[in-house]
C-alpha cells in the first residue's frame, strides 16, 4: 500500500501589495522531494511506499495568484487521482496561513478536494505551523493536524515526524479518527506569543502534557497570523485523539486548553521591551555587545512583509558615523541589484535603493564600494537552497546589503551565503520580528524597532476589513463560551 507525501508551504500577509507567483517557490519532484521531508524512515519501516508529490516553499509573502496556487494544487491533486486504488493515506507539509487570490483558505480548499478525491476510507494527516489560521472546519476532511510547539521555531522536524507516527498507526488499523478543533474570538501579534515566555510557555506545556495522555495522538495551540486579513485569521487549538472512541475526551480536552489560552489573552506582550528605531540604533551604539541585532519589525519579510522599507537605513545616515561595523540586511530593491550587479568588488559606486512603492520605501542614495556579491538562501526546509542574488555596497556608515528578491537573514548560514560572515559586524539589522532560533546563539544583544510597514506590530491600529467580530483585541465584547462548546461536545 502507498503514502502520499509533499509539502506546500506559504505564510501570507494580505497587507503586501504584491500577488505571489510560482517563481517564488523552490520546488522540488519525484525522489528528491523526499529528501526535504523528515519522514521518509517512517513510512518506509513501516512497510508503505511513498509516493512523493511535490514540495513547494517560499519566504513569507503577499497573497498567492490564483492560478499558481492550482499549478502546486493540482499536482497534490492528480498525484492522488493517479495512485488512489493503492491509497493507504495521505502526509502534507503546510503552513495555515495560505490566502489564495478569489479563494481565501488555500489549505481549507486542498483538504476538501483532497478529502472528495481520496474517499471516506483514506486518512489525512498534516502538519503546521504555529501561526495557522485554522478555517473552523478544517478538522472535518482532516484526522490528524498538529503545529509545532515552538515559537521562535525549532521543532519542525519533530512535528513532521509525530504526524508521520501517528498516520502510520490508522494506516496499519485500516482506520480513521478525528480530530477535536476550536477557534478562538482572539487575534495576537506572534512577537507576543514566544514558547519559552509567560503565558505561551505554560499553555504549551500543557498540549505538552495532553500528548502524554494514552488516548491523545497530538495537541497544539496555534497563535495564527496576525497580518492575515481574513475570516479565519484568529488562535485556535487542536487535540487529535489516538482512536475515534477517544474524540469526545479530545473534544473535552480542546475546549478546557482553549478556555485556558483566552483567560491569558490580556497577558500576552513583546518578548523584550519595543522601541522607536532611533532609540534602538543609539542603544546599539551605546552597546558593549556584539553582535547587536535589531528587528525592523514593520518591514519583516518572516512575517510576509515586502521588505523594501528604507527606514532604518535613512535613520543611520542620518545619525552619521557610530565607529561601529554596521550590516543592513536584505533590502530588496531589483533595479538598485541590476545597478550593481556588474560592477566588480572594491569598485566605486552610486545607488539609489529603495522601491519608491510608498513612503516607507522612500529611495535614498547611497555612495560607497561593491563589498561583496552572494547568494540568498530559502526558507522552511529549503534553507540550503539558492532563492536568489545579493550586493552588499560599504557606506562610510554601513554595509547595505541589497537583494533581487525579498528575504531574511535567518541563520549564521545565510550570513555566510551573502558574504556578509556575521563575525565581521557590531550590529546587524534584520527584516525580522522575533528573533529566530538560528540566530539566539550569536546576539550578544537584541532590539526590537516598531517601524511602520506591511507588519506593523501595533495591530490595533492596522486596517482590517474581513475579520469576524467580536474578536479580542478590538471589541470588548469579545467572549469564549466554554460552555457552549462543552454542550455540543456532548450532544455529538
Amino acid at each position: 500500500m502507498k503514502v502520499i507525501t509533499g509539502m506546500f508551504y506559504l505564510e501570507c500577509n494580505t497587507f503586501n501589495p504584491e500577488l505571489v507567483t510560482k517563481e517564488k517557490f523552490i520546488v522540488s519532484t519525484g525522489d528528491t522531494a523526499l529528501t526535504y521531508l523528515h519522514v521518509s524512515d517512517i513510512f518506509e519501516n513501516a512497510g508503505f511506499e511513498i509516493v512523493p508529490s511535490i514540495v513547494a516553499s517560499a519566504l513569507p509573502a503577499g497573497i498567492l495568484k490564483e492560478t499558481d496556487y492550482w499549478f502546486f494544487a493540482d499536482q497534490i491533486l492528480e498525484t492522488v487521482k493517479k495512485e488512489k486504488d493503492e491509497l493507504a493515506g495521505i502526509w502534507l507539509h503546510l503552513h495555515g496561513a495560505l490566502e489564495v487570490e478569489n479563494i481565501g483558505s488555500g489549505e481549507l480548499i486542498l483538504a476538501k478536494n483532497l478529502r472528495e478525491l481520496a474517499g471516506e476510507h483514506v486518512p489525512i494527516a498534516i502538519t503546521l505551523d504555529a501561526h495557522a489560521n485554522n478555517a473552523p472546519d478544517l478538522n472535518q476532511y482532516i484526522d490528524i493536524m498538529r503545529g509545532y510547539h515552538t515559537i521562535p521555531h525549532e521543532d519542525q522536524a519533530e512535528t513532521e515526524r509525530k504526524t508521520a507516527e501517528e498516520l502510520v498507526g490508522l494506516m496499519k488499523n485500516k482506520t480513521r479518527t478525528r480530530t477535536a478543533l476550536v477557534t478562538l474570538p482572539m487575534i495576537l501579534v506572534g512577537e507576543k506569543a514566544l514558547a519559552n515566555h509567560e503565558p505561551l510557555k505554560q499553555l504549551m506545556a500543557e498540549a505538552d502534557y495532553y500528548e502524554t495522555l494514552p488516548e491523545v495522538a497530538a495537541a497544539s495551540i496555534y497563535i495564527g497570523n496576525s497580518w492575515c486579513d481574513c475570516p479565519n485569521t484568529h488562535l485556535s487549538v487542536s487535540v487529535t485523539p489516538k482512536k475515534p472512541e477517544n474524540y469526545k475526551l479530545a473534544q473535552k480536552l480542546c475546549i478546557q486548553l482553549a478556555e485556558k489560552v483566552f483567560a491569558a489573552r490580556e497577558k500576552f506582550d513583546f518578548e523584550i521591551p519595543v522601541m522607536s528605531p532611533k532609540t534602538a540604533l543609539e542603544e546599539a551604539y551605546r552597546s558593549h555587545k556584539r553582535p547587536v541585532f535589531i528587528s525592523d519589525t514593520g518591514d519583516n519579510t518572516t512575517g510576509g512583509a515586502v521588505g523594501d522599507s528604507t527606514e532604518i537605513l535613512r535613520l543611520i545616515l542620518d545619525m552619521g558615523n557610530c565607529k561601529k561595523r554596521v550590516l543592513i540586511t536584505t533590502l530588496y530593491d531589483p533595479e538598485a541589484y541590476a545597478g550593481c550587479r556588474d560592477k566588480q568588488e572594491g569598485e566605486a559606486v552610486s545607488v539609489r535603493i529603495g522601491t519608491g512603492r510608498d513612503i516607507f520605501s522612500e529611495p535614498v542614495l547611497v555612495e560607497g564600494t561593491i563589498l561583496s556579491k552572494g547568494e540568498i538562501l530559502g526558507y522552511l526546509n529549503c534553507e540550503t537552497d539558492v532563492s536568489g542574488h545579493c550586493v552588499t555596497v560599504r557606506n562610510e556608515f554601513a554595509d547595505v546589503m541589497i537583494c533581487n528578491v525579498p528575504a531574511s537573514a535567518i541563520s549564521e548560514n545565510h550570513f555566510k551565503a551573502s558574504r556578509t560572515p556575521l563575525e565581521e559586524y557590531d550590529i546587524v539589522i534584520l527584516k525580522q520580528g522575533y528573533l529566530f532560533a538560528q540566530l539566539r546563539p550569536f546576539a550578544g544583544d537584541f532590539f526590537m524597532a516598531i517601524t511602520k510597514g506591511t507588519s506593523y506590530h501595533f495591530i490595533e491600529e492596522l486596517q482590517y476589513q474581513r475579520i469576524q467580530h467580536p474578536v479580542f483585541p478590538f471589541d470588548s465584547d469579545a467572549l469564549f463560551d466554554a460552555k457552549m462548546y462543552l454542550k455540543k461536545a456532548e450532544e455529538s
